[in-house]
């Protein structure tokens, strides 16, 4: 295997800034942020360029270009500032967000997944199934080989969520495919727990591809307030609909 220990000593590696960005204690592996996301971005980079186009755009995410107002997302879903998983999902770009006031989440700095899925092996883990990896390893000595097998480590997370990620883009590959989608994911109590405006989200895309039920659909949400609710129906209603959904 590739010595990617000996590698990041190396000044003229990809990965070097300055060797403080890779803290190593006495005992085990451990990277500081900065270094885990070179490492991240270094396993990781060409793995989805070459099974998704998606290239990266900041720290932990990678998108595509936007086409028919959407554009796919992989990025990191943290459960701490240690540790992260993968999450894949879609922006949109007539969809706002809500924090005080009506956002729009369009720029490469400002990009999220408006709804988003993780692995069901995640979500229902028992014990450690490489599903989770982190910025420091406790089991692995600090030396060549500890190195190799935290990298390895890494590596199997994605080995084991790539399924999962390919059949979610291929049953939103359309809009009502994606309708169909969120409607299975509004009867799931984590994700409506984890993604309480999916039914935000639906009534907007119902808008954008000129559903006749958008407008009930929207009405029938239960906003926090009516500020809240006028600020998303001020961006619902100037959605531009969608001229070619037939062709999907």
């Amino acid at each position: 295997m590739f010595n990617i220990f000996n590698f990041l000593k190396k000044k003229s590696n990809p990965l070097y800034d300055t060797f403080k960005s890779f803290l190593f204690d006495e005992k085990y592996v451990w990277l500081n942020s900065e270094g885990w996301y070179k490492l991240i971005h270094y396993l990781f980079d060409n793995k989805i360029k070459d099974e998704f186009n998606l290239i990266p755009i900041k720290n932990g995410c990678w998108a595509d270009a936007y086409n028919d107002g959407r554009r796919r997302v992989i990025s990191l879903f943290h459960l701490n500032t240690s540790f992260a998983t993968f999450k894949w999902g879609w922006n949109f770009e007539y969809i706002p967000h809500y924090t005080s006031k009506i956002t729009w989440c369009r720029t490469d700095k400002s990009i999220y997944t408006h709804p988003f899925e993780l692995s069901p092996k995640f979500i229902n883990r028992k014990e450690n199934n490489y599903t989770v990896f982190g910025k420091f390893e406790s089991k692995y000595k600090n030396n060549s080989e500890g190195f190799q097998k935290f990298v390895s480590d890494h590596l199997k997370v994605w080995d084991t969520l790539h399924e999962a990620i390919v059949e979610y883009y291929n049953a939103t590959s359309s809009y009502e495919k994606m309708l169909n989608r969120l409607e299975e994911e509004q009867k799931d109590g984590y994700y409506n727990f984890i993604l309480p405006t999916n039914s935000i989200i639906y009534a907007f895309i119902e808008k954008y591809i000129h559903s006749i039920k958008a407008e009930e659909d929207f009405q029938k949400i239960l906003f926090v307030d009516e500020k809240v609710k006028e600020a998303y129906y001020k961006a619902f209603t100037k959605i531009k609909w969608y001229s070619n959904f037939n062709k999907y």
